[in-house]
């Protein structure tokens, strides 16, 4: 049984003139990345691979969430692959990529772009409790959303759509909202 964390980078920023591939997360954006570490550990959820797009706002992503994992000398025993193909990559050649890590890593996380980790969440989650079906099919991918899923294969070449089961949905309002939430006051 494997492990596979699909995250869309935290929400990015627009610079007049500035190249898509390397604009920067907004604070917002950031804020949840580090919020999101934090969460993953407390579940034990470490992935033991991140295979990341090259863009400046995933590797930003990628740098915030795992800070939680760091030791006391600020490293950690999670390896990074930064992968120019992810950069807004279709849902084929992330899925490819993922098929393509070595069979040892028990747990991925991708951190890519939209439409196309939308795409491949909503193909491989052939099963799963209801209500994370419907928030994987009725909310999409906003920046920050991570889904979980629960790949039934000892290799990662063996991985196809349709063979997941998703076991967790998190959005940053899920894990990085105030605790009273401004309409409330």
């Amino acid at each position: 049984m494997k492990k596979l964390f699909l995250l869309r980078h935290g929400e990015a920023g627009t610079s007049p003139g500035r190249q898509d591939k390397t604009r920067p997360l907004t604070p917002k954006g950031g804020g949840d990345a580090l919020a999101l570490g934090p969460v993953l550990k407390s579940r034990h959820e470490a992935p033991e691979l991140v295979l990341c797009s090259s863009a400046t706002r995933t590797q930003q992503t990628c740098q915030n969430v795992l800070q939680a994992f760091e030791n006391d000398a600020g490293h950690s025993d999670i390896t990074v692959q930064i992968c120019n193909e992810l950069y807004n990559a279709p849902r084929g050649v992330i899925l490819e990529t993922i098929q393509a890590a070595a069979p040892h890593y028990k747990s991925i996380l991708v951190i890519g772009h939209n439409p196309g980790l939308n795409e491949l969440a909503l193909t491989m989650a052939a099963e799963g409790a209801p209500t994370l079906m419907n928030r994987l099919i009725g909310s999409g991918f906003m920046p920050g959303t991570l889904c979980a899923l629960e790949c039934a294969c000892d290799n990662w070449g063996d991985l196809y759509e349709g063979s997941a089961t998703i076991t967790d949905y998190l959005a940053p309002f899920d894990y990085n909202s105030p605790a009273t939430p401004a309409r409330w006051t």
